[in-house]
């Protein structure tokens, strides 16, 4: 009977040592990827920038301060947006912002197929190819910069997609502005 005891008593010890390796490496790769993506954040807003200013970001998503067209939301802010149009926008007044250089979008998870992305900047509600930028969320990231010829936009419009059907959450829109201190 003691054998037994003892025997089962091991393979409790056991199983929760295992549990608390399991736990700690689970941890240690989430801590791991939060730096990855903090330090791919900032290498990116870094090869933005020029020599003579220093880069600031504005989270513009987050006031909510937008119109949208393309697009079927549900739950909102952060919520699940849907194409509906295969040139969807979001069109931001910025009027408050100067010197913006590009802009950047963050999703709430890694797409599993590239990402078209396509920003333009104005000063009126007619934008043109001019003064705009295509890039991609590439396959397996959720977040992609786009550089904008610099200028003082009044609004700047921002293309998520580029046809129908498609489904995300947007965590981020933001401006990338240089400044000079």
């Amino acid at each position: 009977m003691r054998k037994n005891g003892f025997i089962t008593s091991a393979l409790l010890y056991g199983i929760l040592a295992l549990f608390l390796v399991l736990m700690l490496s689970s941890l240690a790769i989430l801590a791991n990827r939060k730096m990855s993506m903090d330090n791919l954040k900032e290498a990116a807003l870094e090869d933005v920038g020029s020599t003579s200013g220093v880069n600031r970001t504005y989270n513009i998503w987050q006031t909510g301060a937008y119109s949208y067209t393309g697009y079927d939301v549900n739950a909102g802010i952060n919520g699940q947006w849907q194409t509906t149009d295969p040139n969807p926008s979001f069109t931001f007044t910025t009027s408050s912002y100067q010197n913006i250089i590009g802009v950047y979008v963050r999703l709430a998870s890694n797409v599993s197929k590239d990402l078209t992305i396509r920003v333009f900047g104005s000063n009126t509600s007619a934008f043109t190819s001019s003064e705009s930028a295509v890039g991609i969320v590439a396959n397996g990231t959720n977040s992609a910069l786009l550089n904008l010829p610099k200028g003082n936009y009044k609004y700047i419009r921002v293309q998520v997609g580029d046809r129908v059907g498609l489904s995300y959450r947007i965590n981020e829109i933001g401006l990338v502005t240089e400044t000079f201190d």
